[in-house]
């Protein structure tokens, strides 16, 4: 399969049972629904999803102090991933970020998950520090990285 066209839109309530979907697939931990719900009607959350064919295949989400961001999720279906589908959606978070003037970008990762943390290094995150015990089934640690994004115009950013 050829990189699909897809389409970034702002995650909708009738999207939720999809990405629950998407999140049990893809996470041995997965966030229960009602925090989706959440994520879709707070002001200071910025959910996405990332579409395909109308189909929805992926979603991010930032959460947004007055300064820093925070990745909370970025999930892409596995038939879709190593399409730079997580590309396109960590570039479009970041470029909102910059765009709500937040300064700095943190996310969390598990240090198991090279893919991922080979996406975040090539956008120029940083390691932070690793917290004991973080993750459990199975029981893993947690990567903290972070990108300091205030000298970034929106329109550079990778």
């Amino acid at each position: 399969m050829v990189n699909p066209e897809v389409i970034i839109r702002d995650m909708d309530l009738e999207d939720i049972p999809r990405v629950i979907d998407l999140e049990r697939q893809l996470f041995r931990n997965p966030w229960p629904e009602e925090v989706f719900f959440d994520e879709v009607l707070a002001r200071t959350r910025y959910p996405f999803v990332v579409q395909a064919n109308n189909e929805i295949i992926g979603y991010v989400m930032l959460w947004a102090k007055p300064t820093e961001g925070h990745i909370t999720n970025i999930a892409v279906d596995k038939k879709y991933q190593r399409k730079n589908i997580a590309k396109k959606l960590l570039y479009h978070i970041l470029r909102l970020a910059a765009g709500l003037g937040l300064t700095r970008i943190v996310l969390e990762v598990r240090p198991s998950n090279l893919p991922a943390i080979s996406l975040y290094e090539s956008f120029g995150f940083i390691h932070g520090e690793l917290r004991k015990g973080y993750y459990s089934n199975p029981s893993e640690d947690c990567l903290t990285m972070e990108k300091d994004i205030s000298i970034l115009e929106t329109d550079k950013i990778e």
